[in-house]
C-alpha cells in the first residue's frame, strides 16, 4: 500500500479505533463492501477487502496512467457509491472524493465510515443521481459510474449530466450491464426480467436496448441494490451505449479488459452481459500536444 498522507491517517485509525463508532458500524448490515476497521476487523468476513477487489485495482492502475501518475488533489465523484468502499479506497490516493448514494440505508453506512476515519478529503451525500448537475458539487477530474447506469430509466439523458460535471480533460469509468442480443439472451443471468429489444429517442436520435424490471410499479423497493426512483430501468445495447457516450461529448471510448484472467473475463461478460470502459473528451489529448 502506497504511503500517502491519507493512508497514514487511516493506518493510525486502524491501530487506535474509536470504539463507540466501531460498534455502530458493526451493528449495520453490510452487503457488499469489505472495508477495514481495525488491524483485525472489517465490515464483512466473507469476501476480500475492497482494496483487493479487481475493479478497484483496475481503476487505480488506469487513473495513475491516464492522470500522469500524480493523483493528489484531483477531484473524483463516485456515483451510486453503495456502502462507500470504493470512495474510501480512492480517498487513500489523496484525491478529493465525493461519494453520492441514493439509498438512505447505504448512505448511513457511508456516513459512519466518513465519521469513523474523519478524512478531510472524503465526503458523502444522499442524492438521487437523476437530480445531479454541475451546480451540485462542481466539476470533477474523474467520474466513477460503476454499477449505476443500468438502474436508470433514461441512461442517455444521464450521459448529458456526466458531460456537465466534467471538464475537457476528465476521465469517466463506466461499469454496467448492457442489453444482450437475441442470440446472447439465453446466457444472461437476467433474461427473465428483460423485455424484447426496443428503442427510444433522445434529442432526435434513437437508442436500442431492453427494459429491465427492478420491482413492481407502484411498490417501493426495500432492496439497497435496486433503483431509487423508477420501477423499470433501461439497459442499452453496447452499440447504443457507445453512441450515447459519443453524442454526449465523450468522443474517445475504450473497452477495458484486465480485471480478471482473460478467459474468465469473457465468460463473466457473457453471463453478466456487462461491459467496462473508459471515456474521455477531445480535450483530454490536448494536454499531451
Amino acid at each position: 500500500m502506497k504511503q500517502t498522507k491519507t493512508n497514514l491517517l487511516i493506518q493510525q485509525k486502524l491501530a487506535a479505533p474509536d470504539t463507540v463508532l466501531l460498534n455502530k458500524i458493526k451493528t449495520m448490515k453490510w452487503t457488499s463492501h469489505n472495508i477495514p476497521l481495525t488491524l483485525s476487523e472489517t465490515t464483512l468476513d466473507n469476501r476480500p477487502l475492497i482494496e483487493h477487489d479487481p475493479r478497484t485495482r483496475v481503476i487505480k492502475d488506469n487513473v495513475y496512467g491516464l492522470a500522469g501518475g500524480s493523483l493528489a488533489g484531483l477531484r473524483l465523484i463516485d456515483l451510486g457509491c453503495l456502502e462507500g468502499g470504493l470512495s474510501f479506497e480512492m480517498a487513500r490516493e489523496d484525491m478529493e472524493v465525493v461519494g453520492v448514494e441514493g439509498w438512505e440505508s447505504n448512505y448511513l453506512k457511508c456516513q459512519l465510515i466518513a465519521e469513523y476515519f474523519n478524512l478531510p478529503n472524503l465526503r458523502f451525500y444522499h442524492l438521487d443521481v437523476k437530480n445531479l448537475n454541475s451546480n451540485t458539487y462542481g466539476l470533477f477530474d474523474v467520474v466513477l459510474c460503476c454499477g449505476l447506469l443500468y438502474h436508470l430509466d433514461d441512461p442517455v439523458r444521464f450521459f448529458k449530466t456526466l458531460n456537465e460535471i466534467t471538464h475537457d480533460t476528465s476521465i469517466v469509468f463506466l461499469d454496467t450491464h448492457i442489453a444482450p442480443s437475441d442470440a446472447q439472451l439465453s446466457a444472461c443471468f437476467a433474461k427473465g426480467a428483460l423485455s424484447r429489444i426496443t428503442s427510444y429517442q433522445y434529442e432526435g436520435k434513437t437508442y436500442e436496448g431492453r427494459w429491465y424490471k427492478e420491482y413492481e410499479p407502484g411498490l417501493i423497493s426495500q432492496h439497497e441494490w435496486t433503483s431509487v426512483s423508477n420501477a423499470n430501468s433501461f439497459w442499452l445495447t453496447q452499440t447504443a451505449l457507445f453512441k450515447a457516450l459519443y453524442h454526449a461529448g465523450f468522443k474517445h471510448i475504450y473497452n477495458l479488459y484486465g480485471a480478471f484472467d482473460i478467459e474468465q473475463e469473457f465468460e463473466l461478460r457473457q453471463q453478466l452481459s456487462r461491459i467496462y470502459c473508459i471515456a474521455v473528451k477531445d480535450g483530454y489529448f490536448e494536454k499531451f500536444r
